[in-house]
Parts: structure tokens; sequence; C-alpha cells
């Protein structure tokens, strides 16, 4: 449940244009999205990677 407590956060950050300057803790929460997806079907999960884009700009912050 913390995952989903962690992705419940950062959503409310975007929602209300917060700057997001810790790239790790998006990660960790993409990372926890992916989990999560995984878990209600596969298939929503390879969606989900094909149509993101927050890889692209990750690679290139530190």
């Amino acid at each position: 449940m913390d995952d989903v407590a962690g992705i419940y956060q950062l959503r409310n950050r975007i929602a209300h244009l917060e700057p997001l300057l810790r790239t790790s803790n998006v990660r960790i929460q993409y990372n926890n999205m992916r989990d999560i997806l995984t878990e209600i079907n596969p298939h929503l999960e390879q969606w989900f990677t094909s149509t993101q884009r927050i890889t692209t700009v990750l690679k290139s912050r530190p």
C-alpha cells in the first residue's frame, strides 16, 4: 500500500505544478507504477511502458 501512497503523492505534486527536483523519487514511483500495473494486468503495464515519456526526461537528469 505504501507504493500506491507514493504514486498518489507524486500525482498530487504534478497536479499542483510543484517542482520535481528529486528525480530519484520520480524514478522510484515510476517503478512502483510498473509493478502495480503488472499485478493488475501485464498488458496494461506493457501499454504504459510503450506510451510514457518520463524515461526520456529522466535520462537527461543525473
